[in-house]
């Protein structure tokens, strides 16, 4: 076993107490050390698992010992919560703007913010509704470009289009280049302003 190897044990450790326990799924150490031998290739010993995990308490991650109902440890807390991680998910499926697609890229890595068991859960609570969501995919270039030029105080111009049909189904458009100093990007209405 490669010393490099060894080095990324604790980043595993850590990855595997932020994915796979919570309360529900404690590991024992024994078990620790079976998961990095035999997903990421990397042996350890028990001892070391306890040192690391001591790493990990003192840089702040709650990893709990637990004796009851099954000993072991889990990850008590995370940077967001199941219901924080719900709301988000839940407002990112109410929003009208954001694509199909988008949608579900979304609510995947929020997901990711908990145990794979938490994800799993929200997961099947989770309907993407397509037919109330928008079809542009090129929203997120365009706040990304507008976040930018509100950062760096510059102008943007931009072509609005207006879409009129007539008799006989015959469609029309009309545009106009604006020039703008945009200040500030709101979300009101379920639209971008």
């Amino acid at each position: 076993m490669g010393k490099g190897n060894q080095k990324l044990r604790i980043l595993y450790l850590q990855d595997i107490f932020s994915r796979r326990s919570d309360e529900n799924h404690v590991f024992s150490a024994e078990q620790i050390c079976e998961i990095l031998q035999d997903d990421y290739g990397i042996s350890a010993e028990r001892k070391a698992i306890y040192g690391d995990i001591e790493a990990l308490q003192d840089y702040g991650m709650e990893i709990v010992n637990t004796r009851s109902p099954v000993r072991g440890y889990y990850l008590k807390s995370r940077r967001f919560e199941p219901a924080e991680v719900r709301l988000l998910t839940d407002a990112v499926l109410a929003a009208k703007f954001i694509s199909p697609k988008k949608t579900k890229s979304l609510v995947y890595k929020t997901g990711s913010l908990l145990s794979e068991s938490q994800e799993e859960m929200l997961r099947r609570q989770v309907y993407v509704n397509s037919s109330v969501k928008c079809s542009n995919e090129e929203l997120y270039e365009i706040i990304s470009a507008l976040s930018d030029a509100i950062e760096q105080k510059v102008q943007v111009q931009f072509e609005y289009s207006k879409r009129k049909l007539e008799k006989r189904f015959v469609r029309r458009f009309t545009s106009k280049i604006f020039i703008v100093n945009p200040y500030a990007l709101i979300w009101s209405n379920d639209h971008y302003y």
